[in-house]
């Protein structure tokens, strides 16, 4: 196999790489995005748990106080931790990975315009 043909090899590699890494990042990005998205939705469901408001000339005292304590603990505090913790936790893995891709990208172009360079000297 000749020179040129190795480096035309190794240059059609390197393109569909950096192609498919690309792909990748794309639908990471969409992942990261429906993530965000249920961040939203998330906290919304907060929202919910916190309905009906119970105001004073309805609901007070002690039993009410103490209902109130255990709704922000039990349901509200809980989606926080949980819930919302995990799919930040995932938030951050996506964009670790997009990093990852993104660098790899990066150093098959620099390959890539290191074997057209060679290419071109044997013309």
């Amino acid at each position: 196999m000749s020179e040129r043909s190795v480096l035309e090899n190794e240059i059609s590699f390197l393109r569909n790489q950096v192609n498919t890494y690309s792909d990748e990042i794309t639908r990471l990005k969409k992942c990261k995005q429906k993530f965000s998205d249920l961040v939203g939705e998330l906290e919304g469901a907060k929202q919910t748990y916190l309905q009906p408001e119970l105001s004073k000339p309805y609901w007070s005292g002690q039993t009410a106080h103490r209902f109130e304590e255990k709704r922000q603990t039990n349901v509200v505090d809980k989606i926080d931790s949980t819930c919302i913790a995990q799919v930040e936790k995932m938030v951050q893995s996506v964009d670790s990975a997009i990093q990852a891709k993104q660098g790899a990208i990066d150093l098959n172009e620099m390959l890539l315009s290191s074997k057209l360079s060679a290419l071109r000297t044997l013309d």
